[in-house]
């Protein structure tokens, strides 16, 4: 269990607050009690508590980039059909950095788009994926909603969270 944070501005590009950012990740810390990660830039803040089941390095925290730092993961979630989706983007020429699941689902995202990846998903997950240069987000949740995933839109900002009480702050 991780949890996973996003703020996007709609009328501002302001920085968000690192130390509302660094609170969110405090409200989030029993859902990820192995590390935290914060990433804010003009317009958006991201924020991820990890729990390591898989790969225990620290290449693998989060929000995970991918290599052209384009995009930016915060996922929670497990992928139990990883591997064999790893085996088939490496057939496809994709190298990968770590063994987690987490680097499997972005690599699949950025070589079949999630029109393709998302329906062969295998597993429980909710993430946001932020691509810097379209100031775009994706979201997306496993089919059952087994992993959280709470929105709040309104005209100054859209903020997703795995929990409603990390978008105190």
């Amino acid at each position: 269990m991780c949890g996973i944070f996003g703020v996007i501005c709609h009328q501002t590009d302001d920085v968000p607050d690192q130390g509302r950012l660094a609170q969110t990740a405090r409200l989030l810390s029993h859902r990820g009690p192995d590390g935290h990660g914060i990433f804010a830039e003009p317009g958006v803040g991201l924020v991820h508590t990890r729990l390591s089941p898989l790969d225990l390095s620290d290449r693998s925290n989060q929000p995970f980039w991918d290599r052209k730092k384009r995009l930016a993961l915060v996922y929670n979630g497990e992928i139990y059909n990883f591997a064999e989706l790893r085996e088939e983007l490496e057939r496809a020429g994709v190298e990968f950095r770590t063994t987690s699941d987490t680097e499997v689902l972005l690599e699949a995202l950025v070589k079949w788009g999630p029109d393709v990846t998302l329906p062969r998903l295998d597993g429980m997950f909710a993430f946001g994926l932020y691509d810097t240069v379209t100031k775009s987000l994706l979201l997306a949740r496993d089919r059952f909603g087994i992993k959280p995933l709470f929105v709040y839109d309104t005209p100054e900002m859209f903020v997703f969270s795995s929990e409603i009480r990390a978008m105190r702050p």
